[in-house]
């Protein structure tokens, strides 16, 4: 079943995070994405929120899966804590 998950994630630094270099990726966990890496949709000045989605496809086989993603500038990571977690019935 394909679906859409979104994060909510806010600019709690003091330097924006610009549209033409900064991405978010997966990062660890089980691959129910269908695209590994997405650039932010716009440049999010400190102190603002933004909505990340990530297209998805959940397993055929039931189970508990978890996924992680991460947002990075260049080479540098911010963190490394977008979990999402499902459950297949």
């Amino acid at each position: 079943t394909l679906f859409v998950t979104t994060w909510r994630v806010k600019n709690t630094g003091n330097v924006a995070w610009d549209v033409n270099s900064v991405d978010y990726l997966y990062n660890g966990g089980t691959v129910l994405h269908t695209q590994p890496l997405y650039n932010i949709p716009y440049t999010l000045q400190p102190g603002n929120a933004i909505n990340l989605t990530v297209d998805m496809i959940s397993p055929a086989t039931p189970g508990t899966y978890s996924t992680i993603w991460s947002i990075r500038r260049g080479r540098e990571r911010y963190f490394c804590n977008m979990k999402l977690t499902i459950i297949v019935q």
